[in-house]
């Protein structure tokens, strides 16, 4: 019995891992076209740096303080997200998901001032956030 259900779980991983790239193609080669649609609703840099520090694990009050938006700005945009369906439904307290996970690459050089190529440099530190104002 315990074959079977190491054999089933290996078979569900493998699934998992060929839906992930699966996924991740589906969102490269859509890319321009997710870049539009979030432009809709990222009209200022200062949303886009909201976007960027969304991740399922930062909650409102982080978002506010790394991307140096007031509580209520993040909380507004997440609600125009949430009705847009870009981020997931979330309960009172839970920190905002994005329902894909995709951040066009040009924003980062926008709102970071700073050319992405250069993987020495943090994205996601306070100082870094902050130039984009």
């Amino acid at each position: 019995m315990t074959r079977i259900d190491n054999t089933a779980m290996s078979t569900e991983e493998q699934i998992l891992k060929e839906l992930k790239k699966i996924s991740k193609v589906i969102l490269i080669s859509n890319g321009d076209k997710l870049q539009i649609e979030l432009e809709k609703y990222a009209t200022t840099n200062e949303r886009k740096k909201i976007w960027i520090q969304i991740n399922g694990e930062r909650q409102t009050a982080d978002i506010a303080k790394l991307t140096g938006s007031s509580l209520r700005t993040v909380q507004a945009f997440l609600k125009i997200l949430e009705d847009a369906q870009l981020i997931d439904e979330r309960r009172h307290g839970e920190a905002p998901k994005r329902s894909f996970d995709y951040v066009p690459p040009k924003w980062f050089e926008m709102v970071f001032d700073r050319d992405i190529s250069k993987p020495e440099e943090d994205l996601n530190t306070e100082s870094n956030i902050k130039k984009g104002n």
